[in-house]
């Protein structure tokens, strides 16, 4: 992969950090995700165009400019974002103009939750949250990611390379389960 958003990556990079995967986030499925914001543009079209007085034509055609400049913002802003694993930490760096690295070490994470709307499905992409114990995280979601469960997995081998696997004692796994006491009224 070449290009300049893979090369804002290697600035983030230290000198004995080994990328095990990169990727950008799927287009097709941020473009699934922006179709409530087309279907507002075509509306305001529809009553720009279908209106004969003059304020309604300019409000319309300066909210139009305003939906698509949105539109433009946030599809180059998908275009430069990036999702990296490394042998050491999960990384997003994003932004076209002012660059956003957000990361998160291996040894910080707590937990990994990937979430599929229908949309995501049909693109075949999902949501993926890195989270750790500390609330005040900056790292983000990554959204959009291609083959996102192999992208999970390769998380989860990262994590359990770092942190080791987790093991229940015996005494847990084998217990009895206790039966719940019915719900008094």
């Amino acid at each position: 992969m070449t290009g300049i958003p893979n090369r804002r990556v290697d600035d983030f990079l230290t000198a004995e950090e080994i990328v095990e995967r990169q990727t950008p986030p799927d287009m097709f499925g941020w473009s699934l995700g922006v179709l409530p914001e087309v279907l507002l543009l075509l509306i305001i079209a529809l009553l720009g165009l279908g209106s004969d007085h003059g304020p309604v034509q300019t409000l319309s055609a300066i909210m139009m400019v305003a939906v698509m400049a949105d539109l433009v913002w946030q599809g180059t802003d998908t275009w430069f974002t990036r999702y990296v694993i490394t042998d050491h930490r999960a990384i997003r760096v994003s932004g076209v103009i002012k660059i956003h690295c957000e990361w998160m070490a291996w040894s910080k994470v707590t937990d990994v939750t990937v979430t599929r709307t229908l949309l995501d499905r049909l693109s075949g992409t999902a949501t993926i949250k890195v989270q750790s114990a500390n609330e005040a995280s900056g790292f983000k979601a990554m959204r959009d990611v291609p083959d996102p469960l192999s992208f999970a997995d390769d998380i989860a081998t990262m994590v359990n390379a770092r942190q080791g696997r987790v093991v229940l004692p015996d005494r847990l796994v084998n217990r009895p389960r206790r039966r719940r006491a019915p719900l008094r009224r």
